[in-house]
């Protein structure tokens, strides 16, 4: 499968057909199977965001970053994401994400070392392609969820790990310094799991927790709504004399979400 094996010349068209006859099945399989998994989950398609492909496309550049911010920092993923569609090329939100995507790839690639640059596009590519399935072509009510990103971080990671190491091989003492870096990246991801661990309790408080964070998300109101009124329900069917001030409260809180 791969067009830079030995002996192949782009120039000759039956070295092409050769890749195109290995990559007959393979693509075949893929498309039968995307066919197959959108018949079957017809019914939770929703039109993409903003309406069309276009628009989708230009949403996936705020997406995609703030999958790029939730991969080396998740101080603060969340069980539903609010999305914004971005509907125009004049709105100013595509070009912040737009440049900010384009300078990380071109700072991954270019801080690699040249012997390993070709290794740090595969990561790039890589993170892209494996994104294409939830870019929101073919939408559901979920435009953004970091479990989309599983098969997508490696190849990102990959990328980061390179561009590091070419960085700190320019620098003394380069090795010491990328172990130190390492243990610090470590010291932070454990600082991070330490202040969110209390919120995986249970999904309820994921849940709520994703209506405080994104309170914008019209699901995430409605379930933490939800989840509100059967703990209030349950409240009340033991026997407990709820506090009237607090039960208004709650109601019209219902009511509005």
């Amino acid at each position: 499968l791969d067009p830079l094996e030995a002996g192949f010349n782009a120039r000759l068209p039956g070295h092409w057909l050769r890749i195109a006859t290995r990559m007959a099945l393979p693509l075949g399989m893929s498309a039968g199977l995307a066919a197959a998994t959108v018949f079957v989950h017809r019914v939770e398609l929703v039109e993409p965001p903003g309406g069309s492909v276009w628009t989708a496309l230009l949403t996936d550049t705020e997406i995609f970053s703030r999958y790029v911010y939730n991969i080396f920092f998740p101080n603060n993923p969340s069980f539903y994401y609010y999305v914004e569609p971005i509907v125009s090329p004049g709105d100013i939100r595509l070009w912040l994400y737009g440049i900010f995507l384009a300078a990380l790839v071109g700072t991954l690639i270019y801080a690699t070392d040249r012997a390993s640059r070709g290794l740090a596009i595969l990561g790039v590519i890589w993170f892209f392609a494996a994104l294409g399935p939830n870019a929101n072509i073919i939408a559901t009510a979920f435009p953004m969820q970091d479990r989309f990103t599983y098969l997508a971080a490696p190849g990102l990671l990959l990328a980061a790990c390179l561009a590091i190491s070419g960085l700190l091989a320019r620098v003394p003492d380069g090795a010491v310094w990328r172990g130190r870096v390492a243990c610090g990246y470590l010291v932070v991801l454990a600082l991070l799991l330490v202040v969110r661990a209390q919120d995986f309790s249970s999904s309820d408080e994921l849940e709520l927790h994703a209506a405080e964070s994104q309170p914008r998300s019209g699901r995430a109101q409605a379930v933490a709504a939800h989840i509100t009124q059967t703990r209030y329900n349950l409240h009340s069917a033991s026997g407990a004399q709820p506090d009237p001030q607090r039960a208004e409260i709650v109601e019209r809180n219902i009511e509005v979400r």
